[in-house]
């Protein structure tokens, strides 16, 4: 069984094609297919079946087509013998469907198969010409709508970075003449399309025809500053360029950067391993999103938690799938205007012929990346729409978003995937704090000490990143005395950013008071070293550092600047938490 998008909506089975049904009732196929494996939800599908006329958007019309198209389904199961499903969900409906068996998931699987990392250029060529091979005519053919249109809108567009892949794969293969005529019929449909001129440029030069290619360039420029205002891009002058020295395409090739932004790791990652799988199978794996989106995750936590850290740690894990490179951007501060343009400058791309207008300059930047496998990562993003504009119009490139808000805009529009952090488990946490103290931690105290912080409630990586730099900083204090220090100027608390310092060296969560985990340590160690309850904490931790509370209850903080002066810096001006990971001054405690 088969079902069919890229062309008329059909239903193959047996050998031949089944009845589709009413255009209706092919728009509630063709959206079920679309994201087939996910759950649809009821009132989605009926405002993209109905279309613009709230008139047809009826609760027994959808029923009525989906009870036609599961008769449908029931024939072509008896034709072929496979096995799919339209099954009621609560609240929507799935289509059972494995994505290999939809022409728009099977497209893009071989086109992510075909950008992979290593691949040689022939097998790009073989992949990318059967995924085009696909292809029988305009999308969702005869059908309209406002989700039909956006749709078939975007499906064209990845159809066409297939083509411009497909070309630059041959070019590579040294197979020029065979993508000559396909490129030059794709010209007459989209005859801005600048990195689609560029190809051809190469192609036509490789084969001696240099004046052709220059002719090309003359008339795009013409139609884009008729049309647009604008001159050609970096790219299509750095070739035209290299044409008119003779250069060949050399020089064209070159021109091509691939960019490695991504900041340096944290030291001593541990952890999130269930994460690390999922953002694989999100990111790089089969069926990852559907044909009409990007592969797109969204990291949300609160601060310190770990977010930027485990997107990078991933990304760097992850970095020879996307042979085009990668892109990172700290969003702190910045508007999508000023984002976009130092996407496009890490490209190379940053000429006079840049749009200076968002929505211009943003359209650009999904024609530069087409058809490229590039790894972005957006680290910090503040809302939905401050990332709407930088993210790629096809499914070769991905994008990794980190935000403490949960993004639900890119969830609910563009198919993000949320994955929300809490603090590290405790025997992670634990193992994080023994990592980064290292041969310091000897005692069987110290042990115990991080065990009682960790078991009470400070296990954000950042939070035992800052405790366990302040141990493995101190000359000669133990780490137990550091704590029980700590404890008594009620310091230990400035680590939780919900722990606010209050009397006692207690903390306060939503509407009950706890006790810091030094404040129930040294309880425990009272115990142990008195037979029976623990004394009071003064007691067990000794009248010594009376002097110190005094300072800092009167504002001061003693010897802060001794304290922390063998102390590696605070700040990692790359990213702003630590998961299993590093931090930023703590500018929010992250």
């Amino acid at each position: 069984m088969e079902l069919r998008l890229l062309g008329p909506v059909e239903l193959h089975a047996g050998g031949r094609a089944l009845s589709g049904g009413r255009p209706q009732q092919q728009v509630l196929l063709a959206v079920l297919a679309v994201d087939s494996g996910r759950l649809v939800s009821a009132e989605t599908l009926m405002d993209r079946m109905a279309g613009p006329v709230p008139a047809r958007r009826s609760t027994r019309l959808l029923h009525t087509h989906v009870t036609r198209i599961r008769r449908a389904l029931e024939e072509a199961q008896a034709a072929d013998g496979t096995t799919v499903r339209l099954a009621r969900r609560a609240g929507g409906y799935v289509l059972e469907m494995p994505p290999h068996q939809v022409d728009v998931h099977q497209f893009n699987l071989l086109v992510r198969q075909a950008t992979r990392a290593g691949r040689p250029a022939t097998a790009q060529v073989a992949l990318l010409r059967e995924a085009l091979d696909l292809w029988r005519g305009e999308p969702l053919a005869g059908l309209s709508g406002p989700w039909v249109e956006a749709t078939r809108q975007v499906l064209r567009e990845q159809r066409l970075s297939a083509v411009i892949a497909w070309a630059r794969s041959a070019l590579d293969a040294g197979d020029a003449p065979a993508v000559i005529g396909p490129l030059v019929q794709e010209l007459v449909e989209y005859s801005l399309a600048e990195p689609l001129v560029a190809v051809l440029m190469r192609a036509l030069a490789a084969t001696g025809r240099a004046a052709e290619a220059l002719t090309h360039y003359a008339a795009v420029r013409h139609r884009l500053a008729q049309e647009l205002g604008a001159d050609p891009g970096t790219e299509l002058q750095a070739i035209h360029r290299a044409i008119l020295r003779g250069e060949g395409t050399q020089e064209a090739r070159a021109i091509r950067v691939t960019p490695a932004q991504l900041p340096a790791g944290v030291r001593a990652f541990t952890g999130r391993t269930r994460e690390l799988e999922r953002l694989d199978a999100l990111l790089t794996g089969t069926g990852a999103a559907a044909p009409a989106e990007v592969p797109v995750a969204v990291l949300s936590g609160v601060a310190g938690v770990g977010k930027s850290a485990l997107a990078i740690e991933w990304a760097h894990r992850a970095a020879d799938r996307f042979p085009d490179g990668q892109l990172y951007v700290n969003l702190r501060g910045l508007d999508p205007n000023n984002a976009l343009a130092r996407l496009l400058r890490a490209l190379r791309l940053d000429g006079p012929g840049v749009p200076g207008d968002l929505e211009e300059r943003a359209a650009y930047y999904r024609s530069e990346v087409a058809g490229r496998g590039l790894l972005i990562v957006l680290d910090d993003a503040v809302s939905s729409e401050q990332v709407r504009p930088l993210l790629p119009g096809t499914p070769t490139s991905a994008v990794l978003v980190t935000s403490r808000d949960r993004l639900a805009g890119l969830v609910s529009v563009h198919g993000a995937h949320r994955l929300d952090l809490g603090p590290l488990p405790h025997a992670d946490a634990v193992a994080l704090v023994h990592r980064l103290i290292g041969p310091r931690l000897v005692h069987e105290s110290e042990s115990v000490a991080i065990d009682a912080m960790v078991r009470n409630g400070l296990s954000r990586p950042l939070t035992l990143r800052v405790a366990a730099e302040l141990g493995a900083a101190r000359v000669t204090p133990s780490l137990v005395e550091l704590l029980t220090e700590l404890a008594d100027q009620d310091r230990l608390n400035l680590l939780d950013a919900h722990a606010p310092p209050s009397p006692g060296g207690c903390g306060r969560r939503g509407d009950r008071t706890v006790p810091t985990p030094v404040h129930v340590l040294r309880h425990q160690q009272a115990d142990r070293a008195n037979g029976g309850p623990a004394q009071r904490a003064d007691q067990a931790a000794g009248q010594d550092d009376g002097g110190r509370d005094r300072q800092w209850h009167n504002g001061r903080q003693p010897d802060r600047e001794d304290r922390f002066a063998d102390a590696e810096p605070v700040r990692r001006d790359h990213h702003d938490d630590a998961g299993g990971g590093g931090h930023r001054e703590a500018r929010d405690t992250d």
